[in-house]
């Protein structure tokens, strides 16, 4: 039958209409990657909001939307944010050459994705906040850093 041809159509668990809808921040990273990971394998519908220039060697070939974007870009946070259930806040400053650049990258990136998902996901399930020991930055002396130095 010449011009007809037949499509057998199955849709797996990652359809966007049947999954469970994730944001993660921080998913070309370390944590974040083998976060998506354990999202997709409990299949998650994930996106992903991530620099132009970052390396996703651990993401290529999965089933991830991306949102070229930063945590200073309003009109990305708005597309990020919106229609997800669960946001994984993962990204983070790690290496930076000024305390100021940690606590831009670190404090007012994440406010600017909680203000996001304010105004523009009211009905969000869960936020989770992931972060560690690097993100507040490497001591200037040999005592450790404490949460002293920031009150």
């Amino acid at each position: 039958m010449e011009g007809h041809f037949k499509v057998n159509l199955t849709l797996s668990s990652h359809s966007l209409c049947n999954s469970v809808k994730a944001l993660v921040t921080g998913g070309t990273g370390f944590v974040g990657s083998h976060l998506v990971d354990q999202l997709l394998e409990k299949e998650y519908s994930i996106r992903c909001l991530i620099r132009r220039s970052s390396d996703t060697k651990w993401l290529k070939d999965k089933p991830i939307e991306f949102v070229y974007g930063d945590l200073f870009d309003e009109n990305a946070l708005r597309e990020a944010v919106n229609g997800v259930e669960y946001i994984y806040h993962a990204a983070g400053v790690t290496k930076a050459k000024t305390p100021e650049e940690y606590y831009r990258g670190n404090t007012i990136g994440t406010k600017n994705i909680l203000e996001a998902t304010r105004l523009h996901n009211p009905t969000l399930k869960r936020f989770v906040h992931v972060s560690s020991g690097a993100a507040i930055g490497p001591s200037s002396s040999k005592t450790p850093i404490t949460e002293a130095v920031f009150s």
